[in-house]
């Protein structure tokens, strides 16, 4: 009989979960408010705050100009603190910025006021990474990986003082790499290991889950950078497939498939994940 084995780490973390549930809880309190860019990069969990008459807007100059947006929720990834200033002059903001997120953001601006050039693990265009440069007054390089660390390995040698951080979200094996290449090359680097517990936390389960299944689905959203991050990890170990609905596993050849594994990035709303296990439990 075909085993299919849930992750016990799975799903919404603290922070998204702290966030996603205080929006909703906002929308039976106020009226005409408005999400400053997505709560959480998942369109399935967004959906639910759409029904709720919760608009998204990516334009902070169309919020601060508006007269029909009143209260506005600062998400989860954070935003640059110049930013919030403009909003708290003419808004009502609700701050759902996760605490992990928050204690990055104070200790860059802490590392910025005593003059460290600060390197920052993640994706340069991503709000949580812009939102903690925005801490940083300038004094920053964000990397991707080591092999980017090391192209512009130039700049290091002129920084008198250096200091690594990284997005909560990022893959702790590059972490780990980069942490190990300054450790050797810039011995006095002052090494801040941000990753947040939870991503670790599901993904260590979920490559622990991956040895020993035939095949492994990664539900969430695919612009969500922690699910992505969870399929690569997976992907080393076993035969890995991404589904946002079921739809997406309709092409799967289950023949010879006797364990499946499941897992879901820290954005995945618990329905969606059920939705896919569901289907799942159904196939031949």
């Amino acid at each position: 009989m075909r085993q299919i084995i849930l992750s016990d780490k799975c799903g919404f973390c603290m922070g998204v979960k702290n966030a996603f549930n205080k929006s909703l809880e906002c929308s039976t309190k106020m009226q005409h408010i408005c999400c400053y860019g997505e709560i959480v990069h998942n369109k399935f969990a967004l959906q639910q705050l759409t029904d709720r008459n919760i608009t998204v807007e990516n334009d902070i100059n169309r919020i601060i100009a508006s007269p029909d947006i009143e209260n506005v929720i600062i998400r989860a990834h954070g935003i640059p603190p110049n930013e919030e200033q403009r909003l708290h002059q003419t808004k009502n903001v609700i701050d759902l910025t996760c605490p992990n997120v928050k204690k990055v953001q104070n200790l860059a601006q802490n590392l910025a006021e005593r003059d460290f050039f600060i390197i920052i693990l993640g994706k340069v265009n991503h709000p949580e990474i812009k939102g903690i440069c925005g801490y940083c007054e300038g004094h920053y390089i964000v990397v991707r990986s080591l092999s980017e660390l090391e192209a512009n390995s130039a700049m290091l040698h002129n920084c008198e003082r250096l200091a690594f951080i990284s997005q909560t979200t990022a893959n702790y094996k590059d972490f780990d790499s980069i942490a190990g290449y300054l450790a050797t090359h810039y011995p006095n680097t002052e090494i801040h290991r941000t990753l947040c517990h939870a991503p670790i936390a599901i993904q260590n389960a979920s490559t622990e889950l991956a040895k020993r299944v035939d095949i492994m689905i990664i539900i969430g959203d695919r612009q969500s950078a922690n699910t992505a991050t969870l399929y690569n990890l997976c992907c080393e170990h076993c035969r890995t497939f991404f589904a946002e609905t079921p739809a997406d596993l309709s092409g799967i050849d289950w023949t010879g498939v006797e364990r499946i594994g499941i897992s879901a990035g820290s954005s995945t709303p618990e329905s969606q994940i059920m939705r896919i296990r569901e289907y799942l439990d159904n196939i031949q």
